[in-house]
C-alpha cells in the first residue's frame, strides 16, 4: 500500500460514524481525501464498542483471533469483570510490531491511555493526553481535559508537530477520543466545530507531509439512546437469577456512557434457565432480539468462551448496564453505542498505491491496514 520510504498516518477516529461524516462540512475530508483517494461504507467488528475494533484495526484480524473481545470480559474465576487494556491478551501481532521488523519508527498518540496499554510496548513513541511528555507540552501547549472536544485538536496537533520535527518516523497512529460524539448529534454546532477543526488539521498534515497517506477509519459510530435495562434486576425480579451480566462497554471512563452497553452478554446460573431467560427478555420494551451465544461467535467471529450463554441485542433506543433499578429512563441527549446500530462506518485511503481490486475486497474497518506492509 506504502510507496518506499512513504511516511503514513492513521487516523482511528472514535465515534465517528457516517451520519457525522454526511453531516459535517468537511471540505479536506470530502473534496481531497475522498475525492481524490479510495472511500466506502464498511462494517465495524462486533460488539460497537472500542477496544474490539481498535485491536482490529491494529492488528488487520477478527476479535476471535486477536482475543480482545470487549473493554471488558467477565472472569469466571473469580466471579468478577475484569478490564481487557492488557497487551498480554492480543494474540497476533499489530501492525506496530510488524512495521518494526521493518525497521520502521511507530508512532501511538491517544486521548486515553487504553491505546498505550494495549500498544505502548510495541512503539517507538507513546504519547497520551492524560500524561503528555513535557517537551510535547512546551512545544504546543498543554492539552485540554479529557472530558472535551480540544483534547482532541491537541492530538492532531502533536501529530503534526512530529511530521515536521522527526521525519525519521514512519507510522503515527492517532486515537481520538469519542466523547464529543456522545454529547453532540452531527447537526449540533459543538460536533460541527469539533469536526470542522479536526478536517482543517488534517489538511495541515497534507500540507507539511505531502509524501504521507492518510488512513481514517472508526470504531463505531453513536446513536441517541433513551432506555436502560439492568437485566439483573430484572430476571431477578421474576424468580431466575442470573450469574452475571455484562456492559461489554464496561472501561473506567464512565462519563461517556455510564457503563451502559446496547447490548448484554447472560451467563446462566443453570443451563435449564436459558428458555426463561430468554422469554423474559424478550419481552422487555426495546429488546430486538436474544441470541445463543454459538449464533453470535459464528456470525461475528468472536470467542465463544468471553460471550455469556446469551447475548442480549437492543434496538436503536435501547441500553444495557448496572442501572440502579431494573429500568431506567436516560437523559435527553444521551449518546452511545454497541448495538448493532453503531456498526456502519466510513473507510477513507490516501495516497497510497492500493491496488482498487484489493480496495474493493475490503469490508470491515480491521481491514484498514492488512496492505500496510504490502511490498
Amino acid at each position: 500500500m506504502l510507496s518506499k520510504g512513504q511516511r503514513c498516518v492513521i487516523g482511528m477516529l472514535d465515534g465517528f460514524g457516517i451520519s457525522y461524516l454526511e453531516g459535517t462540512d468537511l471540505p479536506v475530508i470530502k473534496n481531497q481525501l475522498i475525492k481524490k483517494g479510495l472511500f466506502k461504507k464498511v462494517s465495524g467488528c462486533y460488539p460497537s464498542v472500542t477496544n474490539v475494533n481498535n485491536v482490529g484495526i491494529a492488528t488487520g484480524s477478527w476479535p476471535v483471533d486477536h482475543g480482545i473481545i470487549a473493554n471488558s470480559y467477565f472472569n469466571r474465576k473469580n466471579g468478577n469483570p475484569e478490564y481487557m487494556n492488557d497487551k498480554n491478551l492480543i494474540k497476533v501481532d499489530s501492525v506496530f510490531i510488524e512495521g518494526k521488523k521493518r525497521n520502521k519508527k511507530v508512532a501511538i498518540l491517544s486521548s486515553k491511555k487504553k491505546s498505550t496499554e494495549l500498544f505502548g510496548d510495541s512503539v517507538d513513541i507513546a504519547i497520551t493526553a492524560e500524561n503528555p511528555p513535557k517537551d510535547l507540552v512546551e512545544a504546543i501547549g498543554e492539552p485540554a481535559h479529557i472530558y472535551s472536544s480540544e483534547v482532541n485538536d491537541w492530538l492532531w496537533q502533536a501529530a503534526i508537530y512530529l511530521l515536521k520535527n522527526d521525519k525519521s518516523i514512519d507510522l503515527i497512529y492517532v486515537h481520538i477520543t469519542d466523547y464529543p460524539m456522545h454529547r453532540w448529534a452531527p447537526e449540533e454546532i459543538g460536533s460541527q466545530l469539533h469536526l470542522q477543526k479536526m478536517d482543517a488539521r488534517l489538511g495541515e498534515i497534507t500540507k507539511c507531509a505531502p509524501d504521507a497517506a492518510i488512513l481514517l477509519t472508526a470504531d463505531h459510530s453513536m446513536n441517541k439512546k433513551t432506555r436502560c435495562w439492568n437485566l439483573a434486576k430484572v430476571c431477578e425480579n421474576r424468580g431466575i437469577p442470573l450469574l452475571f451480566a455484562l456492559s461489554p462497554e464496561r472501561d473506567y471512563y464512565i462519563k461517556h456512557h455510564k457503563n451502559y452497553t446496547g447490548c448484554s452478554w447472560i451467563w446462566l446460573k443453570d443451563p435449564e434457565d436459558k428458555e426463561p431467560v430468554r422469554e423474559i427478555i424478550k419481552s422487555l420494551d426495546g429488546v430486538d432480539e436474544v441470541y445463543d451465544s454459538k449464533y453470535i461467535a459464528d456470525k461475528y467471529k468472536t470467542s465463544i468462551n468471553h460471550i455469556g450463554d446469551l447475548v442480549v441485542e437492543g434496538d436503536k433506543d435501547t441500553m444495557f448496564g448496572e442501572a440502579d433499578e431494573e429500568y431506567e429512563t436516560l437523559d435527553d441527549g444521551y449518546r452511545a453505542h454497541g448495538s448493532l446500530h453503531e456498526m456502519e462506518l466510513p473507510m477513507i485511503i490516501y495516497n497510497t498505491n492500493l491496488e482498487i481490486d484489493k480496495f474493493n475486497k475490503l469490508t470491515h474497518n480491521k481491514d484498514l491496514t492488512i496492505h500496510l506492509w504490502d511490498k
